[in-house]
């Protein structure tokens, strides 16, 4: 409750300590929602930018796994905690225990989701190895059960197409999911506006990448500082990285130019 009231940190730790301390004194759904509270806390962290708390949310899916407080006196993995823990693991690089955890896990997960959420954390981990064929192979044997899917996967897909350099698949994308957005009445409001706002920057920073303008610099470093205030976009970390990649190449194209002179 302290944690939910204040957000601080020495509440956080508290509660890790004391699931660890009376975790055998627990029920086997205690277990799993006190897991549930830590690592939902580390989302909502991220969120704000508080991005020390990525390695928190992967240490937190750790013991998750390893405790097996997912069963909750199930027979299976949920499907959405066996993509939380991988992209847990992808969002601080551990791609060697990402796919590990995604092969060794794959068929504790229900056997109607089993294989699209195989498939999906490959997507991602394909993506951020800079696979990105094969990221839009995994990604298209992937079978969306809800609003919520489809959303997973054309964030995925716009972001395949952004860095392949897909520019009429990306703009089509781009119209094609705003639609999406506006026709759903089950996508919650703040569900939209993170999405929305997605898809306005991972547009202008398309632009931007392909301009061949002076400025490109400048606008990359106000795009950057924009992101940066604004709490309210779906994957921004990922932006953040993009920016900063484009940022490191034109300064290397730039120190390669005076060297040239």
């Amino acid at each position: 409750v302290m944690l939910f009231k204040t957000d601080e940190k020495k509440y956080f730790d508290d509660l890790k300590n004391e699931l660890k301390k009376h975790y055998k004194e627990l029920s086997v759904t205690d277990r799993k929602n006190m897991f549930m509270v830590l690592t939902n806390h580390c989302n909502m962290q991220i969120k704000t930018g508080r991005y020390e708390f990525c390695s928190e949310s992967f240490e937190t899916y750790k013991e998750f796994i390893r405790t097996k407080a997912y069963y909750e006196g199930n027979d299976f993995m949920a499907h959405y905690i066996y993509r939380s823990a991988a992209s847990s693991a992808l969002d601080v690089k551990e791609f060697e225990w990402a796919e590990n955890f995604i092969n060794k896990h794959r068929t504790d997960v229900h056997i109607d989701f089993r294989d699209s959420s195989f498939n999906f954390c490959y997507s991602q981990l394909y993506l951020l190895r800079g696979e990105y064929d094969k990221a839009l192979e995994s990604l298209s044997k992937v079978q969306t059960f809800d609003f919520k899917d489809k959303q997973s996967v054309n964030q995925t897909l716009l972001q395949i197409y952004f860095c392949k350099n897909e520019t009429e698949s990306f703009l089509s994308l781009v119209d094609s999911f705003r639609h999406f957005l506006k026709r759903n009445d089950k996508v919650r409001k703040l569900d939209f506006k993170m999405l929305n706002n997605f898809i306005t920057y991972i547009k202008r920073l398309y632009g931007i990448k392909h301009s061949r303008l002076k400025t490109d610099k400048a606008d990359l470093n106000f795009l950057k500082k924009e992101l940066e205030r604004n709490n309210e976009v779906s994957s921004r970390k990922w932006l953040l990285e993009r920016i900063d990649e484009l940022l490191d190449q034109q300064n290397s194209h730039k120190s390669r130019t005076n060297m040239a002179f």
